[in-house]
């Protein structure tokens, strides 16, 4: 993927008036593209494997709900603590830390021999990812001008379409050929990956980020502007998980298929994602704000008409894919925003967001995991979702940022 800022420096003034500069490259773009995928692909590929690995540790798709949850707890309990980290020392090498720390949970999660190994191993994966992401999204603030940022920020955001697009339906086909303990295999060898390729850009710009100051560590109190962001984060993903831990399960039941089926319908999502993320440029154009108070209404309707369709093949591919088109202007307009918001404390307000996200994928999984296996369970958490949509809407009206 070509980069948007090739060999050049551009600075973005914070709040405090400290101007931070990076060179972002074809090589920057690309590592934490692969980052993002590598860890995208670890966190979403459970789903259509959730029967299969349920069978092999003798226990139920609900019961592994808690291995789900755990990624999340540990993620919204590390981010937080890691990004005091991030904010004193170089972010790259908090971020080449979370992939080393990623290869080798990823690895424990393929020789789990039981549930509680599993949910160990996925937990220690939330903390690689706490570490990872935050850094990644805090970096792109730190280097872009506001309004260039949505279509940087949407290129690595790219990352989780790719995730979505190749690893999701690849696991599936190779859980379901070679087992499922062989995909997180295939899941870390691109997690090494990720390192190499972050690992050659730090040694090419070491020291790019200078270390941040004690004030900027311990500006925990946000703008409002930053809170209402937090809240709207937490609405959007707690509906969006509780939909898509349980999709595959839903679609397996109601439709026959294997793991493989299920995560073709993950495709056509990753290809609305993949969309949406690349132009990002979009939302430069129109206005940040503008395209999520409209990505919001329309996503109320989704997940009611999600409820409905889950037995129709064509309709479902096709209402993936405008899903995938909404959520991924929400992830980009909203990790925008938010750098842009926080000012000079962007990264500790990145690693809350992320806290706050998988605080609600766990939420989401264990409340999930009461319903699914019911008769409506799987409408009941796509109308649950709806109503978390329609509560993310007036949060941002209720906000009132501009841009």
């Amino acid at each position: 993927m070509e980069a948007t800022l090739d060999n050049r420096t551009d600075t973005d003034q914070t709040s405090d008036g400290e101007t931070n500069g990076h060179q972002l490259t074809n090589l920057a773009i690309l590592a934490m593209i692969v980052g993002v995928a590598a860890i995208g692909a670890e966190a979403l590929v459970m789903s259509p494997m959730l029967d299969d690995i349920g069978k092999s540790l003798d226990t139920s798709p609900g019961g592994l709900g808690v291995a789900v949850a755990a990624y999340g707890v540990s993620l919204a309990i590390a981010a937080p603590l890691l990004g005091l980290y991030g904010q004193l020392f170089d972010r790259l090498k908090l971020m080449l830390f979370g992939l080393a720390l990623f290869v080798i949970s990823t690895l424990a999660c393929s020789i789990a021999w039981e549930g509680l190994v599993l949910t160990a191993a996925r937990a220690a994966c939330g903390v690689s990812a706490g570490a990872f992401l935050p850094s990644c999204y805090a970096f792109i603030g730190d280097a872009v001008p506001y309004e260039k940022r949505a279509k940087v920020m949407g290129q690595v955001m790219f990352g989780w379409s790719l995730s979505l697009v190749v690893g999701v339906p690849l696991g599936g086909l190779v859980g379901q050929a070679l087992g499922w303990r062989m995909t997180f295999l295939v899941v870390a060898a691109a997690g090494a990956i990720a390192f190499a390729v972050l690992l050659g850009f730090a040694k090419r710009y070491a020291g790019a980020r200078k270390a941040g100051s004690m004030c900027a560590v311990t500006q925990w109190r946000q703008p409002v502007s930053v809170l209402f962001i937090f809240g709207v984060t937490f609405f959007n993903m707690l509906g969006f998980y509780g939909v898509y831990t349980y999709l595959g399960t839903a679609v397996r039941q109601v439709q026959d298929v294997g793991s493989a089926g299920a995560s073709a319908y993950v495709l056509f999502y990753g290809a609305g994602l993949a969309f949406s993320t690349l132009r990002g440029d979009i939302l430069d154009r129109i206005g940040k704000i503008r395209v999520l108070q409209s990505a919001f209404f329309l996503l109320i309707l989704v997940f009611f008409v999600q409820s409905v369709v889950i037995e129709q093949p064509v309709l479902l591919a096709m209402l993936m894919c405008i899903w995938g088109i909404l959520q991924g202007a929400i992830l980009t307009g909203l990790n925008t925003i938010l750098t842009q918001q926080a000012g000079a404390s962007r990264g500790m307000a990145a690693a809350l967001n992320s806290s706050l996200t998988y605080a609600a994928v766990a939420l989401s999984a264990l409340l999930g995991g009461l319903v699914i296996d019911t008769p409506s369970g799987f409408s009941q958490i796509c109308y649950a979702a709806a109503f978390l949509s329609l509560l993310s809407w007036l949060t941002l009206l209720r906000s009132k940022i501009k841009g």
